[in-house]
């Protein structure tokens, strides 16, 4: 052991004070001799305290070690009512370590983002690991229903730490368990889904009453015997979302009710659009026409430009006029439902197509059929018979007076709002549109007029029964393709107007269009009216709740709600009624919400390492320190690694003798002296 010394004076002095002391002591043995043993402890001691002397001692310092405690809060412990067992665990663990000494306690708690997200116990638990020095953790405790979906993510977990699972609820919990799958995201509009259904029930094999909906309609109700597999098809009628929700009564003391339902979405598209156009005659607009109809991949165009009508007589013989005859017989007789829309460009009557034809027309438009005229003349009041049945399905009928002169066309105030045409001028705000030359005088019979001139309707649209009619009283739409300024939204309008024909559903007065970021759900939804609405929200839950729209004045009204649930949710704005689902229940993580240890155990036959298992509701375990990895738990405890991790290294001064000792001893001796002295 090295001493030092620690004093106030200098070297010399006290070797000096020291030499005085020693001659003065022999000086006077002779006289004092009996005196001279406590005054010379007395001297050495205050010689102590004047040098301080001290030794330097290493001392060693440990980092902390780190126990994680990780509490399972996703919605499969919310659902099965076990978040109390869960924090009651928690506590209990907190408590046992809080004596023990060097030791740090992580809390973690590991929720979910949203439904579709299952518990991801081991990814969030890595991430968390990462950031701390894995030679200081001694020990994890997870405290989970064993609803775990992300088993892989274990080996990314240091091997040599002691890990222990608590489990909450009880083993062979009751739940009714629907399962449902359907292969196709994607289908075609007329074809059917099959969907395949399995109703789990562990207690009974009674049938199970069974809904079916299809786009909030009631589609099948049946009674479905439980743990087997029913395949049902489901035809898709129209295109766009296609919504299939599936319902099975409630079971008596289950777990959960919200594994009772599902709901899928099925995209359907169009095969093939079978599009008839009938030029009446050769026109600057045709090409333009062809061009957009044809850009379309989803399209198949048939095109017919008639030459010469029947009113043009000369002496060129019929068979020479075209390379085959108009098929006036196959195309408006027999194969007319097979088309989805037809499209009458600069076309006249003049005798084409008797009665009959147009009867055809007009069953083909009130079947589900679409009819579009940019009109040259056709359909007018003097070459339309009154008792032909076409007459009854067109928004207007040509006067027969062409207006000449050059016009800007200008959006009714409908027209601002219709999903055909309320945003077809935003690329042309900083000029006007182009002009026309020429429109047809009609009057407007039915439907809505959305763009006018002078009082005159220039574009109107109809529904009528299950089809739609569309008449632009036009033939100068091509002037906007081919002007060099002043152009105008010429392709926008046609395909908007063809989009809107074909029941394409972002192009749907009424159509709702919504976003879901975390609980709060935004919509917006395509309305005529420019007034300020309310929209009365009911949740799949049934609650209820209104809310106040904003009306943009361009043809939407906007609003927005926050919701946690899934489902089904109803937006009632005046006598309109629509169903939006903001969440695909695909849901990890309450298709089964019943408190397992399979995944546990098969993650145990994967470690090296062994874990240990204990259910809460049984008995909770006692932490022990342990110093290696031979045995980690036991039947009624579980085991936290002691680990001494080096921190740093230090030397600190460590007095020989406290100063506070020496004083006594001195005042000790001083007063043994005067005693001793004082009574000779």
């Amino acid at each position: 052991m090295e001493f030092y010394i620690n004093t106030f004076f200098k070297l010399e002095t006290v070797a000096i004070v020291i030499l005085l002391y020693v001659i003065l002591m022999i000086a006077s043995i002779k006289y004092l001799s009996s005196y001279l043993f406590p005054r010379t402890i007395t001297f050495i001691l205050l010689l102590l305290l004047i040098l301080n002397p001290y030794t330097n001692k290493e001392k060693e310092t440990y980092k902390e070690n780190t126990i994680f405690i990780v509490s399972d809060y996703s919605f499969s412990i919310l659902e099965g009512n076990k978040l109390n067992e869960v924090r009651r665990i928690s506590e209990y663990f907190e408590k046992e370590l809080i004596n023990f000494s060097n030791t740090n306690i992580e809390n973690i708690k590991v929720k979910n983002s949203s439904y579709k997200n299952g518990t991801l116990i081991f990814q969030e638990l890595s991430k968390i690991i990462s950031r701390v020095d894995n030679k200081v953790i001694s020990g994890i405790i997870i405290i989970t229903d064993g609803q775990i979906q992300d088993e892989k993510e274990f080996f990314n977990l240091p091997k040599d730490i002691p890990l222990h699972f608590i489990l909450v609820g009880k083993k062979n919990e009751y739940d009714r368990v629907l399962t449902t799958e359907t292969m196709q995201e994607y289908v075609l509009v007329g074809q059917k889904i099959d969907l395949s259904i399995h109703i789990e029930d562990q207690l009974s094999n009674n049938k199970i009453a069974t809904d079916i909906l299809l786009d909030g309609k009631l589609f099948l109700s049946k009674e479905l015997l439980p743990n087997k597999i029913h395949n049902i098809k489901i035809p898709i009628k129209h295109v766009g979302e296609n919504y299939i929700e599936v319902k099975i009564s409630n079971a008596r003391n289950e777990l959960s009710t919200k594994n009772n339902y599902k709901l899928h979405k099925v995209n359907a598209v169009h095969d093939k659009l079978r599009v008839m156009l009938i030029s009446g005659e050769p026109n600057m607009g045709l090409r333009n026409l062809r061009n957009i109809l044809n850009s379309d991949p989803s399209i198949e165009l048939l095109h017919f430009t008639i030459l010469r009508p029947p009113s043009k007589r000369d002496s060129t013989p019929a068979d020479e006029l075209s390379l085959i005859p108009f098929p006036t017989q196959e195309l408006f007789a027999a194969d007319i439902s097979k088309f989805s829309l037809i499209i009458f460009d600069s076309y006249a009557l003049n005798g084409i197509l008797p009665p009959k034809y147009l009867n055809n027309i007009a069953t083909f438009v009130k079947n589900g059929g679409a009819l579009l005229d940019i009109s040259g003349g056709s359909f007018s009041e003097k070459t339309l018979p009154s008792f032909t049945p076409i007459k009854q399905i067109l928004p207007s009928l040509n006067k027969m007076e062409k207006q000449i002169g050059s016009f800007i066309p200008k959006l009714t105030e409908l027209g601002k709002r219709h999903p055909i045409t309320n945003n077809i001028s935003e690329n042309f705000k900083k000029k006007e549109w182009g002009k026309w030359n020429s429109f047809n005088k009609s009057e407007r019979l039915s439907g809505v007029t959305l763009m006018e001139h002078n009082g005159f309707p220039l574009m109107i649209v109809s529904k009528v029964e299950n089809g739609r009619v569309a008449q632009i009283l036009t033939d100068q739409t091509w002037i906007w393709k081919k002007s060099q300024t002043d152009k105008g939204p010429f392709i926008k309008l046609l395909r908007n107007t063809i989009q809107w024909l074909l029941k394409t559903p972002e192009f749907e007065v009424n159509h709702i269009q919504y976003t879901k970021e975390k609980n709060l759900i935004t919509f917006e939804v395509n309305s005529l009216t420019s007034k300020n609405m309310q929209a009365n929200i009911v949740y799949p839950s049934g609650k209820k709740k209104t809310i106040a729209l904003q009306n943009d004045k361009k043809g939407y009204l906007k609003g927005k709600f926050s919701s946690d649930e899934i489902g089904k949710h109803s937006i009632k704005i005046g006598k309109i009624k629509k169903y939006i689902y903001p969440e695909i229940n695909d849901v990890l993580e309450i298709i089964d919400i019943r408190s397992t240890d399979k995944k546990i155990r098969a993650i145990q036959e994967m470690q090296t390492l062994k874990s240990s298992i204990f259910w809460y509701y049984e008995k909770l375990p006692k932490i022990v320190k342990i110093y290696n990895n031979k045995v980690l738990y036991g039947k009624n405890w579980i085991g936290i690694l002691e680990k001494k991790v080096l921190k740093e290294k230090s030397l600190n001064k460590e007095n020989f003798i406290k100063w506070y000792y020496l004083a006594i001893l001195i005042l000790f001796f001083l007063f043994f002296s005067w005693y001793r002295e004082g009574r000779r």
